[in-house]
């Protein structure tokens, strides 16, 4: 990037100590949190050899934490402060989306070179892949499959927890973890930053087009990349533990960009891949049927018809060409992140809660009967959202929708694991409300800092109640002040032609 291009605030926040210190602290966070992963992670391709104790490393890896947050959180600042005062009409005050880009890609290459930290779910997918390529079907076969072929090294690194369950990710994002960990000539270091430079792939693309759903506003696009896209949140956990949702986002991203253009073929392409490499992304595609059902297109009716059949050919020839059939929809979609009972699971807070009260009445109000009532009341209440999204959403209000949709389907659904809601955030901050609010990149780092380097929840289970009430508080206090059920105003971003 040349120095004498850019203009006075590109070169300040390019050579911030902000920038250095954010860098420095995405590098500290790599090296140290080697040292903190599960006893059965591989050893990486660097060593850890900081002298002293594991104590030390770990206060080490969480000061980095910090600091990393808080440069994001002072450049967000200093970005917001830019839109708010409408600087854009000042050259030497304008930041352009490139710069931003740069340091986003700055602070995330070492995470990108260093261990899968934050979750252990890319050995989880590296094993689903090989069993595919070795000609099993990865929905019906667990990973234990392995032992049969010999393939410990790989089920050794895949957490426990989930060694006897099936895959509930799409076919075609298996295929594609099978594929990586053949090129990598199974070596697992290979193959993890593989499987990272595909994720960033998802990145890349939610970042190119979120800036063209945002708007024209310069401003306005390089304060929602850095909030969407930039975010501690997508660095810890779509980037340095490679979830799979980096490329569902980006796909999805890219599909509601392509039908708000009136590209109506090719979005609902788009969006069929995207759901092969992840449920949730069906939710975009309904919501764009009911836009069009809205709409003024002509013989819309029958375009519907086509679209959504050609999305049924796609998924069925693909699941056929892949050779595992229907299974991965019938399978465990839904129940395999409902194994686990975590503190920021809706259900499992109601549940803690209303046990100690209730649990003195009857035997019938153990944690399991109440945590399954509340699961069904929670099912119940999204579908319930889905009909009121699909009856309400039209082309101008599409992405401000499918993002609350987004949202609520993660805190009703089986679990709740802090970068679910990376799929709502990136849709959010297209919205001038959620993009000029204060409260957006506070959120956002809350929830960046909930996982520890392990991959397990920092929340212990019993302080589930006290989650509950801290949402019911935040709730309210938001839906009080955003006038979401009142008046509101649009960005440009959600009026097109269709």
């Amino acid at each position: 990037m040349n120095k004498h291009l850019l203009t006075k605030a590109e070169k300040e926040f390019l050579f911030s100590p902000w920038t250095i210190a954010g860098f420095l602290a995405s590098a500290a966070v790599a090296y140290f949190g080697s040292a903190l992963l599960a006893k059965n992670t591989p050893a990486w391709w660097y060593h850890d050899s900081w002298p002293g104790s594991l104590s030390l490393r770990e206060a080490l890896f969480y000061v980095s934490v910090f600091l990393l947050c808080l440069s994001w959180l002072r450049h967000a600042l200093k970005l917001r402060r830019l839109v708010v005062t409408k600087s854009s009409v000042n050259e030497e005050a304008s930041l352009r989306v490139r710069v931003i880009c740069f340091v986003i890609a700055l602070w995330a290459l070492p995470l990108v070179l260093g261990p899968s930290l934050f979750s252990q779910d890319m050995y989880s997918y590296l094993a689903q892949g090989e069993l595919w390529r070795l000609g099993q079907n990865p929905y019906l076969s667990p990973p234990t499959t392995l032992l049969r072929f010999h393939q410990t090294s790989l089920l050794g690194a895949v957490s426990p927890f989930w060694r006897h369950t099936t895959s509930p990710y799409g076919p075609l994002f298996v295929a594609m973890a099978g594929y990586i960990y053949d090129v990598a000539g199974q070596n697992l270091t290979t193959a993890v930053i593989l499987m990272r430079l595909a994720e960033c792939v998802g990145v890349a693309l939610g970042g190119f087009f979120l800036i063209r759903l945002t708007g024209e506003d310069r401003q306005e696009a390089s304060l929602a990349l850095w909030l969407g896209i930039g975010s501690p949140l997508v660095l810890f956990e779509l980037i340095a533990a490679g979830h799979n949702d980096a490329l569902m986002v980006g796909l999805v991203v890219l599909g509601i960009f392509l039908a708000k253009k009136n590209h109506l073929w090719w979005a609902f392409l788009i969006l069929g891949i995207a759901v092969m490499v992840k449920a949730p992304a069906a939710l975009a595609a309904l919501l764009i049927v009911a836009a069009v059902a809205r709409s003024q297109i002509p013989k819309r009716k029958e375009r519907i018809v086509a679209l959504v059949g050609m999305d049924g050919v796609l998924l069925g020839a693909l699941s056929a060409l892949l050779g595992v059939g229907l299974d991965w929809v019938s399978t465990n979609i839904l129940s395999a992140p409902g194994k686990v009972h975590i503190a920021t699971t809706l259900s499992v807070e109601l549940a803690f809660s209303f046990r100690d009260i209730l649990s003195g009445l009857s035997s019938y109000f153990s944690f399991v009967h109440m945590s399954s009532l509340f699961s069904k009341i929670n099912l119940a209440i999204f579908v319930l959202s889905i009909v009121y999204f699909v009856l309400k959403t039209r082309w101008d209000n599409l992405t401000h929708n499918l993002a609350l949709l987004f949202i609520i389907s993660v805190f009703l659904g089986p679990a709740t694991w802090p970068w679910y809601f990376t799929w709502g955030i990136v849709f959010l901050v297209t919205q001038r409300h959620y993009l000029q609010s204060l409260v957006t990149p506070l959120a956002i780092m809350a929830i960046s800092v909930l996982i520890k380097p392990n991959g397990i929840l920092s929340i212990p289970s019993q302080y589930a109640p006290a989650v509950l009430a801290i949402l019911t508080i935040l709730a309210v206090w938001h839906f009080y002040h955003s006038g979401i059920f009142g008046k509101r105003s649009f960005s440009r971003a959600d009026i097109t032609e269709s």
